[in-house]
């Protein structure tokens, strides 16, 4: 067990625009899954393509390369 931490899972495009945030705020420690539609915040579909996803968790950071394909 531990505290909370802030977490933020977001999905960008290759320009580096925040195109859809997935996750944001305090979280426990642990195993989550999370969905993601191919579509941006407003709900638009994403163009097909490469994207990257970044999860921060406390001073912890990753960056994943990702394709969309239709």
């Amino acid at each position: 067990t531990g505290a909370a931490q802030n977490v933020s899972l977001a999905v960008y495009d290759p320009t580096g625009r925040r195109v859809r945030s997935l996750v944001s705020g305090p979280q426990l420690p642990g195993v989550y899954r999370v969905a993601f539609d191919g579509t941006d915040d407003r709900s638009q579909r994403l163009a097909p393509g490469l994207y990257f996803v970044r999860v921060s968790a406390g001073a912890s950071m990753q960056t994943r390369r990702v394709v969309l394909i239709p």
